[in-house]
C-alpha cells in the first residue's frame, strides 16, 4: 500500500484531491508539479527539471499512463524513495479510493471503467485485482500480467483464455484486441 500513499501524496501536493482526481489525470498533475512547458515531443526526460519528452501522436490513454510514468519517476527521484513506479504510476492515474467506488458502482465493467478514468481496459482490468482484492490476470499475446496471487502458470493462463471457464470471470478486452482479464470467481 506504499505506492498508494506515494501516489497520494503526489496528487495532493499537486493541489487535487484523491478522492476525485483531475479530469486530465496525471498530465494535470504534471502541468501544475512543473509548469506548462513540461510535456513535449521527444525522447528527452529530465527528472531533475521536471521535463517530459513523449510521442504526442500516442492515443491519449496510453499518453496519460506515459506521463504517469515520468511523473513517478521524477517523484521517486525527487523524495529519493524506492517503490514501483508501475505501481505509482497506476495510482495517479486511478487513485485507489476513487477506483473502488466505481468498481463498486460499475462492477467488472472495463470499458466504463476505463472510460470514468482516461485509461486503457488492461490499466482497469489490472486496478481491479490491486485495488478491488480479485485474484486476476490478463493474458496478452505477448505476455502474462500476474496481479494479487499467482495461481495459475502461463501455459494455462493462455489456455483459459482461449476456453471458456466457469470458474473464472473471463472478460474480452476491447480496446486492445487478444487481450483477456481473467478473475477467479468468489466461492
Amino acid at each position: 500500500m506504499r505506492h498508494q500513499q506515494i501516489g497520494d501524496e503526489i496528487i495532493t501536493r499537486a493541489g487535487f484531491e484523491p478522492a476525485s482526481p483531475p479530469p486530465g489525470g496525471a498530465v494535470d498533475v504534471a502541468l501544475r508539479l512543473y509548469g506548462p512547458e513540461c510535456i513535449h515531443r521527444g525522447a528527452v526526460f529530465d527528472a531533475l527539471r521536471g521535463r517530459i519528452g513523449v510521442d504526442l501522436r500516442l492515443p491519449p490513454r496510453r499518453l496519460h499512463f506515459i506521463v504517469a510514468i515520468a511523473v513517478a519517476q521524477i517523484e521517486l527521484h525527487r523524495m529519493a524513495m524506492v517503490a514501483s513506479v508501475e505501481l505509482v504510476a497506476a495510482q495517479l492515474v486511478a487513485p485507489a479510493c476513487a477506483f473502488r467506488a466505481e468498481l463498486e458502482r460499475v462492477g467488472l465493467d472495463l470499458p466504463a471503467l476505463a472510460d470514468a478514468f482516461a485509461i486503457t481496459e488492461t490499466c482497469a482490468a489490472r486496478r481491479v485485482v490491486e485495488v478491488g482484492g480479485l485474484d486476476g490476470l490478463v493474458v496478452t499475446p505477448d505476455r502474462v500480467y500476474r496481479d494479487g496471487r499467482v495461481w495459475l502458470d502461463d501455459s494455462a493462463a493462455r489456455a483459459l483464455a482461449s476456453a471458456n471457464p466457469r470458474a473464472l470471470h473471463k472478460i474480452p478486452i476491447q480496446d486492445e484486441p487478444g487481450r483477456v482479464a481473467l478473475y477467479r470467481r468468489a466461492g
